[in-house]
């Protein structure tokens, strides 16, 4: 069972997260991007830290950071460097890569 409490935020009424997400008035496509990009990001990096076995501490020690800082990159909701995210995403066998827009994407 899903239970839904609404919340008005800035005079709109949404019942539902999608709701909220889908609302042309309360985020841009822009900012949309943004955050799928972070989660994706955030979410690749953590799945790949624990399927080889690493602790924060483990990543930490093998980045040169210290485990507060790699908590704080796969928590916060902030932009990193991209230097940061090299660092990190390398030794755990990623890369950033800059691909063209699918056609079936939304326009950003």
């Amino acid at each position: 069972m899903v239970i839904s409490m609404p919340k008005t935020i800035n005079g709109h009424t949404f019942s539902t997260f999608d709701d909220l997400w889908e609302s042309p008035d309360f985020l841009t496509p822009e900012e949309k991007a943004e955050i799928d990009l972070c989660v994706e990001v955030k979410g690749t990096m953590i799945k790949a830290r624990e399927s080889k076995g690493y602790t924060q501490s483990d990543l930490a020690h093998l980045v040169h950071m210290t485990q507060p800082e790699i908590a704080r990159l796969e928590g916060e909701m902030k932009n990193p460097k991209i230097n940061t995210l090299l660092k990190v995403l390398v030794p755990l066998g990623y890369r950033l890569a800059i691909v063209p827009v699918d056609e079936h994407d939304e326009a950003v």
